[in-house]
């Protein structure tokens, strides 16, 4: 059984995927299987990958197209490692991220490990690493949680983070075939609410590459509507399931929530103009969006509750 499983879920990346494959065989760890799903693509991708299969640790599928979820899903059907990495095929691993990662997991043992990762934007890089939390400790999934969004950390995303397969498997934990650019949101909510054995360090383990073709970025509005409509779908369920949680557990689902709803809203018509603590203004170019969005209230930390009040096509956060 290998350590690592590294599932790629594939859908024409003829460009980018050599140098995510690359990225991770010149690991000097290499206890690691490689899953790549190749989910029906319709360039070149899948050849390009064949070139890599002379590596024994690197398996191919194939499959129609039915979305990053499902072949993700597949991805872990198929893998046989203890922990699984989940790298999107224009992404890549930092160097000598396996090796650091299994060091710090043999000591540990953790269900979930939050890493740090670099975010290329734009010709610009930064890091989104919880550095103040490299500790062996455990912490449940609410405190986890509060310290990812304390921390401007990034909660509601796969990658950055490595899973032990007995646990997705042992929770039934799987992604949502049905959703849109939510997926992530889904699954790492049912991660937070199964778990009580989360770490963080400060390992600088992956490169998320933002791409302009992707739901977050792309400016087409009719896609911005899927993506939100599966936002408040995604809001909905963790609304529904925080029910059976306690009372810290519940706020700290909610946050999230809102979270989700805030920054899917800014990131598909809103503009936003705030400061550390306080919310000025919106302006928001969809009619559609804005008014789905009318007077909703939005609870976000530290514990401030605001209402968005609309004139014409801008915003005010109302603090209540």
């Amino acid at each position: 059984m290998p350590f690592f499983s590294i599932i790629i879920p594939l859908y024409n990346c003829q460009d980018t995927i050599a140098k995510c494959i690359e990225s991770i065989i010149s690991q000097s760890f290499s206890d690691f299987e490689i899953v790549v799903i190749d989910d029906g693509s319709e360039d070149l991708s899948f050849s390009v990958c064949q070139k890599y299969e002379q590596d024994e640790r690197l398996r191919l599928y194939r499959k129609t197209n039915g979305g990053v979820s499902s072949a993700r899903n597949l991805g872990v059907i198929k893998s046989v490692g203890e922990y699984v990495i989940f790298v999107d095929s224009d992404d890549c691993l930092c160097e000598e991220a396996l090796k650091q990662l299994s060091e710090f997991i043999k000591r540990s043992d953790p269900d979930v490990v939050i890493s740090g990762a670099r975010i290329i934007e734009r010709d610009r890089d930064y890091f989104e690493i919880p550095k103040n939390y490299s500790t062996d400790r455990y912490f449940n999934g609410y405190e986890a949680l509060q310290k990812a969004l304390k921390y401007r950390l990034m909660s509601g995303v796969v990658w950055g983070k490595t899973f032990k397969a007995s646990f997705i498997l042992e929770n039934n934990l799987t992604f949502d075939e049905n959703l849109v650019g939510m997926e992530d949101n889904k699954f790492m909510f049912q991660v937070y609410k199964n778990t009580n054995k989360i770490c963080f360090n400060n390992i600088l383990i992956y490169q998320y590459n933002t791409r302009d073709n992707s739901l977050s970025t792309n400016k087409n509005d009719e896609k911005k509507l899927i993506r939100y409509k599966n936002c408040v779908y995604v809001t909905e369920f963790i609304d529904d399931s925080k029910s059976e949680c306690g009372p810290k557990e519940r706020y700290w689902f909610k946050c999230y929530a809102n979270r989700i709803l805030v920054s899917t809203a800014l990131n598909n018509g809103f503009k936003l103009n705030w400061t550390f603590s306080r919310f000025n203004s919106f302006v928001l170019y969809s009619a559609t969006v804005r008014d789905m969005l009318k007077n909703t209230v939005f609870l976000c930390f530290p514990k401030i509750c605001f209402r968005l009040k609309g004139f014409g096509n801008r915003f005010y956060g109302e603090i209540l």
